[in-house]
């Protein structure tokens, strides 16, 4: 098993590099099935927000005229 380790290593630093990315966060957001289980224990704070707020600024124009 040990001679799996660097594999996974690298497995692991790629799937951690997407998932911890706006876009999933903005859709684990918005997901209703996710989205109250999560309001329940207070998980929709820190990255989870960050996130959306981010994939939002992304959206939005920086001249609003």
């Amino acid at each position: 098993m040990a001679q799996y380790g660097p594999i996974w290593a690298i497995i692991d630093e790629r799937w951690n590099n997407q998932l911890h990315c706006p876009i999933h966060a903005t859709g684990y957001f918005l997901n209703p099935r996710y989205h109250y289980k999560a309001k329940a224990t207070g998980a929709l704070k820190g990255e989870v927000r960050n996130g959306l707020i981010d994939c939002i600024d992304c959206m939005i124009p920086l001249d609003c005229d």
